[in-house]
């Protein structure tokens, strides 16, 4: 037992996890695991113990498939994966490129997807459109599968828009806080511009935002200067220009 991110958020406490794995519904193998034991590590050292796992259940690695969730999905669970000779079936990372290209691909040819449907559990029937190309990670040949499913239109969009309200309430609230700040010269205005954008704004995904400096001639603090030729100070201050970016419903339900 260890301690370790506890989803019921009692991190006083310490856990176990359990490492279980099925095939065709049935549990074939499970272990007790330390309680920070993440689920890429794991992944790993299943895969490389799984030869003796298969040779157990005299399983044939020409019809086995490992699958996992996007746990699965980094460089050293592909290399071992690759060493041992084992297929794996698992979910690529949305912020992973070769993914954002996918999906972006399968967005711009929507129309022209292939069609399918299927029955789930509840006998109802879902649309699916499909789209499969192959590419390279990490050194590694993959081929993917990007599936667009027009059901989860609805609740994907109530979900975007619930996000993008939200980053906007974030961007105003800084927005307020930077509009404050004055500057000796417009180089320290532009510097901190550039801090604020790889720091506050890095993970900004649903708007577009600029920035705009501005000077301006203020009197200086205290009594007026008696001197005739006294100058006041050049100040400067910069503002964020915020722009939702145009979100297309195409986009959401991507899975």
């Amino acid at each position: 037992m260890d301690f370790g991110h506890s989803k019921d958020k009692r991190n006083d406490k310490k856990q176990i996890k359990y490492g279980v794995g099925c095939a065709e519904g049935i549990v074939v193998d499970a272990e007790v695991l330390s309680g920070n034991k993440d689920d890429k590590t794991y992944n790993l050292d299943t895969l490389k113990k799984l030869d003796k796992t298969l040779d157990n259940l005299n399983v044939s690695k020409e019809n086995f498939y490992y699958i996992a969730d996007s746990a699965l999905f980094t460089k050293d669970n592909l290399t071992a994966a690759s060493e041992k000779k084992i297929k794996l079936i698992t979910r690529m990372p949305d912020n992973i490129l070769e993914a954002k290209a996918a999906i972006k691909q399968a967005a711009d040819q929507l129309s022209d997807l292939k069609v399918t449907t299927i029955q789930n559990a509840r006998e109802q029937t879902l649309t699916y459109r499909l789209m499969e190309k192959t590419c390279e990670y990490q050194g590694h040949p993959l081929e993917l599968a990007v599936c667009y499913s027009e059901s989860l239109i609805g609740t994907k969009e109530r979900t975007v828009t619930k996000a993008v309200g939200k980053e906007a309430e974030v961007i105003a609230k800084l927005a307020k806080t930077f509009a404050k700040r004055e500057f000796a010269c417009e180089e320290d205005a532009l510097n901190e511009i550039d801090k604020i954008k790889l720091k506050d704004l890095k993970k900004v995904k649903y708007h577009d935002i600029t920035f705009e400096v501005t000077s301006q001639e203020r009197r200086r603090r205290g009594r007026p200067s008696q001197k005739a030729d006294a100058k006041n100070i050049q100040g400067y201050r910069y503002y964020l220009e915020i722009e939702q970016s145009m979100i297309l419903s195409t986009q959401f339900a991507f899975v």
